[in-house]
């Protein structure tokens, strides 16, 4: 394919949705998608080989949907800082990782900053 344009808003998808596939197309733009309104059933995201270029400073994965098994962002021109676990220091708030998730692709982007798991 060749789409082009932003990254688009998953948030009018239909709730039984558990695929989407975007992989290998011209989406670009600051990676304004934001996770948490993707449908709770997703289970295989793959933004990979496109033109996303941000995430306003932070890639934070901890919103990802909790049944996702399958996250692909690979080969794409992301920069920023990897979240993948938060605790508020003032609470007993946490988020982590979904329990699911088998595969994180993220190679070929330029993330900084360090890992924690």
């Amino acid at each position: 394919n060749e789409l082009r344009g932003p990254v688009p808003d998953f948030s009018n998808l239909p709730p039984s949705c558990r695929h989407i596939d975007f992989s290998n197309n011209q989406l670009s733009g600051h990676g304004g998608c934001d996770f948490s309104k993707l449908p709770k059933s997703l289970i295989h995201l793959d933004l990979s080989n496109n033109k996303i270029n941000s995430f306003r400073g932070k890639v934070d994965l901890t919103t990802l949907p909790r049944n996702l098994e399958h996250f692909d962002m690979s080969n794409n021109d992301i920069d920023g800082e990897l979240i993948l676990y938060y605790q508020n220091s003032d609470s007993s708030e946490k988020k982590e990782l979904p329990e699911y998730l088998e595969r994180i692709l993220l190679s070929g982007n330029k993330i900084k900053g360090t890992v924690d798991l």
